[in-house]
């Protein structure tokens, strides 16, 4: 959810810019997403699926050292390489993430206002909650009730 919000604020971005020709924009912040480093998990979406950086269209005009250096003998090997390390980037990632939350979720749960039932209280309770057998939309109920509550 987080990641369509990012890549839906810099398609809206681009569109306000660029306002008839935001089709061509799109691919360009679909690039900047993938290829950007991600401060909770340490690594770019593209490096955790590949095992490997993803170059941007730039580096290979301008030659840049990754592009420099390369060597086809030596580049099966190395994605090989890469990929037996993906596993482990992917826990260290994992990790990192927890450890982000952890650190948020202080701020977040100081915003929570803690609410005390007493009986005869009228409360509403969650679908999902209930595990109910009807089916689930977008336009489907996301409460139901009103419950009494009969002891606390």
């Amino acid at each position: 959810e987080a990641t369509n919000k990012i890549i839906l604020y810099g398609i809206r971005k681009r569109v306000h810019q660029y306002q008839g020709t935001w089709v061509n924009e799109h691919y360009h912040v679909l690039l900047a997403y993938r290829t950007t480093s991600n401060t909770s998990i340490g690594h770019t979406p593209f490096s955790l699926t590949y095992g490997t950086d993803a170059l941007i269209p730039m580096e290979v005009q301008i030659n840049t050292s990754q592009v420099g250096n390369f060597e086809e003998s030596k580049n099966d090997e190395a994605l090989m390489a890469n990929l037996d390390l993906l596993e482990d980037a992917c826990k260290k990632s994992h990790q990192r993430t927890l450890e982000y939350q952890q650190l948020v979720s202080p701020l977040y749960n100081s915003k929570v206002k803690p609410r005390a039932f007493r009986e005869q209280d009228l409360v509403m309770r969650k679908m999902e909650v209930s595990n109910c057998t009807r089916a689930r939309g977008k336009l489907s109920p996301k409460w139901e009730g009103p419950y009494q509550v009969h002891k606390v």
